[in-house]
C-alpha cells in the first residue's frame, strides 16, 4: 500500500476505534496471543537468520579452498541479502500491521494470520538455505577429498616421472658418450688425413717455389735478351743504314704502318714489314 493510502487507512481506524472499545479488551488476549507467537517466530526467524550466519561462514571457509563454488556462495549471499531485504520489508509489514493492530485488532486479525504465514514461509526458506549450505558443505567436504586423492595420484604419477626421467637420462648420457667417442676416433682419421693433405701441399708449395724461382730466373733472363733487342733496335732506329743491306741509307717507307727501315733497292722484293710484320700496301720514297 502507498503512505497516503496508509495514512487514509489510519485515519479512518482511528474514527472508528472509539466504537470499537467495548471489544478491544476481549480481543486483548487474542492479540496478546498472536504478539506472543509473531515473538516466538522472531525467536525462530532470529536463530535461523544465526544459523544461516554459521552456515555462511563455513561456506566461505569452505570457498576459501574451493573456487569452484565461488558462483554458488555468491548466489547464496545474493539470496541472503534478498532474506535479509524481504525480512526487512516484513519487519516494516509487521510494524504497520501491528499499529493497525493496536487499534483494530479484530479487523486485522486475517492480516496477522497473512503475516504469520508469510513468517513461516520465510523461516521455511532459511531451513531450505540452511540445508542447501549444508548439502554444500558436504559436496565441498567431498570434492575436497577427491582432490585430496587426485594430489596424490599426481605425486605418485611425478615421482614414476622422475624415475623414467632419470633412466632416460642415463640412457643418453650413455648414448652420448658413445656417439662422442665415435666422434673423436672419426675426427682423429679426419686428423691423419688433413695431416697427409698437409704435408702433400707442404711438399707442393716447395715445387711450386721452385717452379717460381725458375720461371723467376728465365723471365729475367727473357727481359735481359729483351732489353739487349730493344737496344739493339734503338741503335737501329738511330742509324739511318738499311736494316736489309746495311750498307745504303734508308729512303722508303711503308705504308700503313709507316716504318722506314730499308733503301730503295731492298724493298723492290719485300712484300710485308721486317719490323711489325704487316703487309705494305703502299712503298714510297723519303727525301731527306
Amino acid at each position: 500500500m502507498k503512505i497516503s493510502e496508509l495514512k487514509k487507512e489510519c485515519e479512518r481506524l482511528r474514527s472508528t476505534a472509539a466504537l470499537e472499545q467495548k471489544t478491544k479488551k476481549k480481543q486483548q488476549g487474542k492479540y496478546l496471543n498472536v504478539l506472543a507467537e509473531k515473538l516466538m517466530l522472531r525467536n525462530q526467524l532470529n536463530e535461523a537468520q544465526a544459523n544461516e550466519k554459521k552456515s555462511e561462514r563455513r561456506c566461505t571457509e569452505a570457498a576459501q579452498g574451493e573456487l569452484i563454488y565461488k558462483k554458488k556462495y555468491q548466489n547464496l549471499v545474493a539470496e541472503k541479502f534478498k532474506l535479509k531485504k524481504q525480512l526487512k520489508e516484513a519487519q516494516e509489514a509487521s510494524q504497520e500491521k501491528c499499529e493497525r493492530l493496536r487499534s483494530t485488532a479484530a479487523r486485522e486479525q486475517n492480516g496477522f494470520v497473512n503475516f504469520l504465514d508469510i513468517l513461516k514461509k520465510q523461516l521455511q526458506k532459511a531451513q531450505a538455505n540452511e540445508e542447501e549450505s549444508e548439502r554444500l558443505r558436504a559436496e565441498a567436504a567431498q570434492r575436497e577429498l577427491n582432490y585430496q586423492e587426485k594430489c596424490q595420484n599426481l605425486l605418485a604419477e611425478k615421482v614414476k616421472l622422475q624415475e623414467q626421467l632419470s633412466k632416460t637420462e642415463a640412457n643418453e648420457k650413455a648414448a652420448i658418450d658413445k656417439e662422442s667417442e665415435r666422434l673423436r676416433a672419426k675426427a682423429a682419421q679426419r686428423e691423419l688425413k688433413y695431416k697427409e693433405k698437409y704435408q702433400n701441399l707442404v711438399a707442393e708449395k716447395v715445387g711450386l717455389k721452385k717452379q717460381l724461382c725458375e720461371a723467376q730466373a728465365n723471365e729475367k733472363a727473357a727481359l735481359e735478351t729483351c732489353l739487349s733487342a730493344v737496344e739493339k733496335s734503338e741503335k737501329l732506329e738511330n742509324d739511318n743504314t738499311c736494316v736489309v743491306c746495311m750498307d745504303a741509307k734508308r729512303n722508303t717507307i711503308f705504308l700503313e704502318c709507316g716504318h722506314l727501315v730499308a733503301c730503295e733497292a731492298c724493298v723492290v722484293e719485300m712484300n710485308e714489314c721486317c719490323v711489325c710484320r704487316r703487309w705494305i700496301l703502299v712503298k714510297r720514297k723519303v727525301f731527306y
